[in-house]
């Protein structure tokens, strides 16, 4: 089980684009089943299971450009998010200069990730593919994760351009997660992100690409 510890950590994984470097380190890979002993906190009490990548609906191929907000400190960086089947997903973060930071392949139930040196081995990209589960994922499926972890997911019907997505606990809200302009395929060109239980917020909009 991940530790609370941990939290700040894996939350920063999204803060890394300040970093520059040589490149010439071995990166560090590894494997983990995605499961009982890797589910992540969505608040500083409550952890999930990941569902898996089939939550998302079709196959995707996107480029996107992400914005985090971590207490009064702002980053920029760049995804790249392929969906090519059911039972996978895949990720690559970048520098806005193009540097390679992290790759993650969540694929039948197994998170394999390769991280920059730059970035440091006690990242864990299971936050970031819950994150983007949480933001695309079919909402009845997400509803039943959510449950289990006594959690609960509301979703209002997207109207004058935009959806909202709001997790709660104990009937507060502790993630709200704002889809704006969906495009012809129902692919939000925009994403905001906010976990207020952890206090960051992630700002996505889709450079080019969606869903397929």
């Amino acid at each position: 089980m991940i530790k609370l510890v941990h939290l700040k950590v894996a939350v920063l994984a999204w803060l890394v684009v300040s970093l520059t470097g040589c490149g010439l380190l071995a990166p560090i890979k590894t494997e983990s089943k995605v499961g009982d002993d890797s589910q992540v906190y969505l608040t500083k009490t409550a952890q999930w299971k990941l569902p898996p990548p089939s939550v998302i609906p079709g196959t995707l191929n996107a480029v996107q450009q992400v914005q985090a907000h971590y207490g009064d400190q702002t980053y920029d960086l760049l995804f790249q998010l392929e969906k090519p089947s059911n039972d996978r997903l895949v990720i690559a973060g970048l520098t806005l200069s193009g540097q390679s930071l992290f790759q993650g392949d969540y694929h039948d139930g197994v998170l394999t990730s390769t991280v920059s040196p730059l970035v440091g081995r006690d990242i864990n990209l299971s936050y970031i593919v819950s994150s983007l589960i949480l933001a695309y994922g079919k909402p009845d499926v997400l509803s039943r994760y959510l449950d289990d972890a006594g959690l609960s997911l509301t979703v209002t019907p997207f109207e004058d351009g935009h959806s909202t997505r709001l997790i709660k606990q104990n009937n507060a809200v502790v993630t709200s997660i704002k889809l704006i302009d969906p495009d012809a395929n129902g692919w939000p060109r925009k994403v905001i992100y906010r976990n207020t239980a952890l206090d960051f917020e992630l700002d996505i909009s889709t450079l080019q690409g969606g869903f397929q």
